[in-house]
């Protein structure tokens, strides 16, 4: 009777190894199809960073272009106006002898 309880663990013990095996072999041959679906979503997650750098760049660069135009603009109005409204006032206010001009 102790044989046949110690063959019954034996096959018992053989079973569960049989399926760890198996259980092992599921995930052996699932694992090319989870390994391209990372894959497929890693490369999709990369097209949308390098869309949104590449977007930001852009942006950045025509914002430093805008920025220094806007510099050129703001210093050639700032001379027109002093050409057109300073300079002829101080000319009328040192020709009525108010100020002098410098």
């Amino acid at each position: 009777m102790n044989d046949a309880r110690s063959q019954l663990a034996s096959l018992l013990a053989i079973q569960d190894l049989v399926l760890e095996i198996l259980a092992a072999r599921l995930v052996v041959e699932g694992a090319p199809g989870k390994i391209e679906e990372a894959e497929a979503r890693f490369r999709e997650r990369n097209a949308e960073y390098v869309e949104t750098k590449d977007r930001f760049e852009t942006i950045e660069a025509d914002r430093k272009s805008s920025s220094a135009a806007l510099t050129v603009i703001v210093s050639v109005a700032s001379s027109t106006w002093i050409s057109i409204v300073v300079v002829p006032v101080k000319r009328k206010l040192a020709a009525s002898g108010t100020i002098a001009i410098v």
